[in-house]
C-alpha cells in the first residue's frame, strides 16, 4: 500500500472511531429511554417518529412531555445531551478529515519526489 493511501486510511480509521465513541454513547441512551417508557406501559420509540426527530431539530424540548415521570425525564434529557455532543462533535470530524486529506496529499507529494512514478 503506497504512503498516501496508509496515511488516508489511519486518518479515516481515528475519525471513525470518535464518530463511533459519540454515536454509540447516543444509541445506549435512546435504548435505555426506549426500555424505560415501555417498561411504565407506554409506547415511544424514537426511531419509528420521524416527525418527532425533525422537531428535535428546531425545539430539543419537543422530546418532553407533561406526563413523564421523573427516569424517564432525566433519560430524556440525556439523550439530548449526548445528541448535543454528537453535534459538537462534526466540527472535530470534519476537521480530523480536511487535515487527513491534506496530510495525505503531502505524503503523497513527498513519496513522489523521493521514489518517483512506479
Amino acid at each position: 500500500m503506497s504512503a498516501p493511501a496508509t496515511v488516508f486510511l489511519l486518518v479515516l480509521l481515528s475519525a471513525l472511531a470518535v464518530h463511533l465513541r459519540m454515536e454509540i454513547s447516543l444509541l445506549r441512551a435512546i435504548s435505555r429511554l426506549n426500555k424505560q417508557v415501555k417498561s411504565a406501559g407506554r409506547t415511544w420509540c424514537y426511531w419509528d417518529d420521524w416527525r418527532l426527530r425533525a422537531r428535535l431539530l428546531r425545539d430539543p424540548a419537543a422530546i418532553f412531555s407533561a406526563t413523564d415521570t421523573p427516569s424517564v425525564r432525566a433519560l430524556k434529557q440525556e439523550v439530548l445531551d449526548r445528541r448535543a455532543d454528537t453535534g459538537r462533535a462534526f466540527p472535530k470530524l470534519l476537521g480530523i478529515m480536511i487535515g487527513g486529506l491534506i496530510i495525505s496529499a503531502v505524503v503523497g507529494v513527498i513519496d513522489y519526489a523521493i521514489r518517483g512514478i512506479k
